[in-house]
């Protein structure tokens, strides 16, 4: 009980105390962005629900970014939040889309087609 106290009068995890952390922040942002933007082209080839799964993200870590400057804090932070949401939901349908089309040997519930924007 003491250890719990002592960590969350120190803030925990909080790296919004200093400088030094938000800069490491912002690097890990921007990594995790120009990634997942990178990923998000590939799964144009793939099928519609992994494009839109990696796009959603895409606002996430750009929200994040754009919130670990303190660029309209609350909006950037609440579009973060509300992509993060959609990310979990579109997620499930996915998985539940494999599951069962898997199990029943046919489609019933579609992932969509790939784009056919790079390949033909």
């Amino acid at each position: 009980m003491g250890t719990n106290f002592r960590f969350r009068r120190e803030g925990g995890f909080s790296i919004r105390k200093n400088s030094r952390g938000r800069r490491k922040q912002r690097i890990v942002y921007f990594g995790y962005l120009i990634f997942s933007i990178f990923a998000t082209i590939a799964a144009m080839e793939i099928n519609k629900v992994l494009f839109f799964v990696l796009l959603l993200l895409d606002i996430e870590f750009f929200g994040l970014f754009l919130n670990s400057f303190n660029m309209m804090y609350s909006a950037t932070y609440t579009m973060a939040a509300i992509a993060e949401l959609l990310v979990a939901l579109v997620s499930f349908y996915g998985f539940g889309a494999v599951l069962i089309n898997t199990c029943f040997k046919k489609v019933l519930l579609p992932l969509g087609n790939p784009f056919g924007i790079f390949v033909k």
